[in-house]
């Protein structure tokens, strides 16, 4: 009775998110427009979007019904997975300590990254500094932030005061959407998590001794760390996965105008059709993922079409690179909510 109220409480929260960010549309433009100018992007907004998100045609009910009776096998194998794959699952999550390695790593190129302008947005220089990601420009007065953004990359990846570091990720976090507003939502999730994570884990492996001033003791709840901070990670980032998918469903004319850009490649599926099948396919990720439905198969899968998608319209792999921290933990970690309930698949 108590994890269905749990449950029941998500299923409000996230509806609660969807229906804020639905009003908020014209200013949540997701990741595209680093890859677009900001010409491109008002260009491509004034065309009129192609009949797969303007009309219920064949094709995006058979995409749709596709990807519901996708999730549904998925779900159906979940438990089996769990059973057939049970050594393999232990032998992961004995690794779990890793999982805050690579969260601290991925976060920290990302943010050298971004400090530098080493991926530059379209129609920017190199070496313009952003903040998060490479949309989210920096101006001459906000250069505190970029040197914030190394110093905690650089925390990160010796290891030196992870907890208290990842406090004022969380806080430069709030800072970002105090200046960038609602454009930082569809990342805010992903370095909400990471903070949150790091917060509750530390550093965990391969880490600098050094003075401590203050401490937390948290030795206590050691048994919850985990259990709470994969759940919390697990829960924003599929919610970033949603807002991602509801981004294209808005602005579909600029994931179409990317693939007609890059000339990607997109199996003989005509570019709208495709741009609907990457939209409802995130929208189903995003689920999946809170839902934990065989996480680290998902997981897997993921890392797979960021990076075929990375390549295919002639993006940095790099530029993704914290989510594949995200990615890693939850092939180390598994499904946040069997251990918050206590289940003993592991």
């Amino acid at each position: 009775m108590t994890s269905m109220r749990i449950h029941n409480k998500l299923l409000f929260l996230i509806l609660l998110f969807v229906c804020g960010y639905s009003l908020f549309p014209s200013i949540c433009l997701g990741h595209e427009p680093w890859l677009l100018s900001p010409g491109e992007v008002d260009s491509l907004n004034a065309k009129p979007k192609s009949l797969e998100f303007t009309q219920i045609t064949w094709v995006n009910s058979l995409l749709c019904l596709m990807t519901l009776g996708g999730m549904a096998v998925w779900i159906y194998l979940d438990k089996k997975i769990d059973r057939w794959f049970f050594p393999l699952q232990t032998q992961l999550y004995s690794y779990h300590k890793w999982s805050a390695l690579f969260l601290r790593y991925g976060t920290a190129a990302m943010l050298i990254i971004s400090a530098f302008g080493l991926i530059p947005r379209d129609g920017y220089s190199y070496f313009t500094p952003s903040l998060f990601t490479p949309d989210l420009i920096l101006n001459s007065s906000e250069s505190l932030l970029k040197w914030l953004q190394v110093i905690i990359a650089i925390a990160f990846l010796l290891g030196i005061y992870v907890r208290f570091f990842a406090l004022i990720l969380l806080t430069l976090s709030i800072v970002a959407f105090i200046l960038f507003g609602i454009k930082f939502v569809p990342y805010s999730g992903f370095y909400l998590g990471i903070s949150i994570y790091l917060m509750l884990e530390g550093a965990q492996i391969f880490y600098l001794h050094v003075p401590t001033f203050f401490k937390i003791n948290l030795v206590q709840w050691s048994d919850k760390h985990t259990q709470w901070a994969q759940l919390i990670l697990q829960i924003l980032t599929g919610l970033s996965f949603i807002f991602s998918s509801l981004i294209k469903f808005l602005y579909s004319n600029l994931t179409l105008g990317l693939l007609v850009k890059s000339s990607a490649f997109t199996f003989g599926i005509p570019y709208g059709a495709f741009v609907f099948l990457m939209a409802v396919i995130e929208m189903a990720s995003g689920i999946l993922i809170i839902s934990g439905a065989m996480l680290r198969v998902l997981a897997i899968v993921l890392f797979i079409l960021f990076t075929f998608l990375s390549i295919n319209v002639n993006e940095n792999i790099l530029a993704h690179i914290f989510i594949y921290g995200i990615l890693l933990a939850f092939i180390l970690n598994g499904n946040g909510w069997q251990r918050y309930q206590k289940l003993t698949i592991y």
